[in-house]
């Protein structure tokens, strides 16, 4: 099934802006950084290429609080204004 066009932005969003942190993160040194950065969207192009509502569930009730658990300290402004976005 296709994306519907009302997540397709947020999530390629959150897609970009996760892969500029890691590159922020690679050029300063940070391993650790990018390894949650990476690990937060790697999901997202299969979610985006293959829509589910359980897909898509399945990242907001347990990808995404696994990503802010792991990012205390980080400014996820960002993110939140897209995952705002991602109601089911």
């Amino acid at each position: 099934m296709n994306c519907p066009q009302q997540f397709l932005e947020p999530l390629t969003e959150i897609l970009k802006f996760g892969l500029l942190n890691i590159r922020v993160a690679a050029t300063n040194g940070d391993p650790k950084r990018c390894h949650v950065e990476a690990y937060h969207i790697h999901n997202l192009p299969s979610l985006i290429c293959n829509y589910s509502e359980d897909r898509l569930k399945y990242y907001l009730e347990i990808e995404k609080p696994d990503f802010e658990k792991n990012s205390v300290g980080v400014n996820l402004s960002l993110f939140e204004q897209q995952w705002a976005k991602l109601t089911i």
